[in-house]
């Protein structure tokens, strides 16, 4: 499957740009990161899992907001308050 490309059980937005895949504007030349295989689906669902090296280990009993805005509650998951909200996953797409 090429970078980009929704899997069969998801239906895309109308966009000019869905043959070049969800990035084609910005990574249309963009390989995918691994082949498409069991082994790497489980590997990625493992890093995601909770307790997995993913997981923030906020406490999701609080709401939403409040683990962005009270820093008692980011302890395990600090804010960066030099850089703008989205900045830091925005920085490592374009880096990867």
């Amino acid at each position: 499957m090429r970078h980009g490309h929704a899997y069969q059980n998801v239906v895309p937005f109308l966009s000019k740009y869905f043959d070049k895949g969800k990035f084609g504007r910005i990574f249309s030349n963009l390989p995918a990161f691994a082949p498409d295989t069991p082994k790497v689906r489980f590997a990625l669902v493992d890093m995601g899992k909770k307790g997995g090296i993913m997981d923030a280990k906020d406490d999701l009993t609080k709401p939403s907001v409040e683990l962005i805005i009270d820093p008692e509650l980011q302890i395990n998951n600090p804010n960066a308050p030099s850089i703008t909200v989205g900045m830091t996953l925005w920085d490592i797409s374009v880096v990867l």
